[in-house]
């Protein structure tokens, strides 16, 4: 089995690598997938086939949440699992590998595209005592910070929260971060941002120090 400890230094590492990639090269990055991209390439750089397990790659762009929310008015809440909401997703995420036992190698039930068939392992994985996911990444770009408006601190916070409430569930969510990117920079030391970076999930890297 692949050794978590391993994983996730591995993923920390590649993250701190990317934040460096874009200070000195910000102009290279022109979308939010720009970066997503590229830390998919640098996470499977560093950790190569330490992510392959029974035949399965553990690292994924859009893999579903573990449950159904509302993310309406930039809020986030769980909902029942009978409720007619839709599931959210991860930018990028590391599947546990005892997520990939509970499953029993199966394509199908590892991908968890189907609820009903997931609920199930779901609930067999709660039983092991080991998160569905070791490690979720979510990252927001924005290209021009003097024009960032509060819908953007909302879609930061309800990001943040998302990963916090997966969190908060040790059978689903081991590891998380938010990583918000700007090309140029921002008054950090504006009462609003301060706010923001509060929380402990989230990290904002400017291509610019503000002079």
């Amino acid at each position: 089995m692949p050794n978590r400890s391993t994983i996730v230094s591995g993923v920390n590492k590649a993250v701190e690598k990317l934040i460096k990639n874009f200070k000195d090269n910000p102009n290279h990055f022109f979308t939010e997938n720009d970066l997503i991209c590229a830390l998919h390439r640098l996470i499977k750089d560093a950790l190569g086939n330490e992510l392959i397990y029974r035949d399965n790659f553990l690292l994924h762009c859009e893999y579903p949440t573990p449950f159904k929310c509302d993310m309406s008015g930039y809020k986030f809440r769980y909902v029942a699992d009978n409720e007619r909401h839709k599931r959210g997703h991860f930018d990028i995420s590391i599947i546990d590998p005892s997520f990939i036992d509970t499953c029993g190698g199966d394509y199908q039930k590892i991908k968890a595209q189907h609820f009903s068939q997931f609920l199930t392992d779901r609930d067999a994985n709660i039983q092991t005592r080991n998160p569905i996911l070791l490690y979720a990444i979510e990252l927001m770009f924005s290209r021009d910070p003097k024009r960032t408006r509060g819908c953007f601190r909302k879609s930061i916070s309800q990001d943040a929260e998302k990963l916090r409430a997966t969190k908060a569930d040790k059978h689903v969510l081991a590891n998380a971060k938010t990583l918000c990117f700007f090309h140029g920079n921002i008054p950090l030391d504006n009462e609003k941002w301060k706010v923001i970076q509060q929380n402990r999930l989230i990290t904002l890297i400017c291509s610019e120090e503000k002079s």
